[in-house]
């Protein structure tokens, strides 16, 4: 390894090959949904970010479960089977660390109440 910077040149001796060591970056894994009865999150549901300058990061296989299949918001939720792509930069998936466990949403789904068509007088049962 060797770097130069204005007026120093910093130049590693091969036998101390293993004196700097660059780790991988770790990645924040979230995902979002609407409320379906259940606790599971395919790899279309979730989200990576974290990437380094000039590389995007996507999730191509994976899977995630929440604590519950109740809307909220579930912290600490296991992720398995993830497999990432990296375009840009070098590419290399290996520069990056995948978490454990993802932030998870599942958001209320909606309903629709339609009341029957009809006429009523207060105090009368519609």
């Amino acid at each position: 390894l060797t770097a130069i910077d204005g007026n120093y040149r910093f130049v590693q001796a091969a036998g101390n090959a293993s004196a700097l060591t660059v780790d991988p970056a770790l990645l924040t894994v979230t995902g979002t949904k609407t409320y379906d009865a259940t606790a599971g999150f395919g790899a279309g549901q979730l989200t990576v970010t974290g990437g380094v300058d000039g590389e995007s990061v996507a999730l191509t296989a994976g899977s995630a479960t929440a604590a519950s299949a109740e809307a909220g918001l579930h912290a600490g939720a296991s992720l398995t089977g993830l497999a990432l792509a990296v375009t840009g930069g070098n590419g290399s998936a290996a520069n990056y660390a995948l978490p454990p466990a993802a932030t998870l949403t599942i958001a209320p789904a909606g309903v629709t109440v339609r009341a029957n068509d009809g006429r009523s007088t207060y105090g009368d049962a519609p």
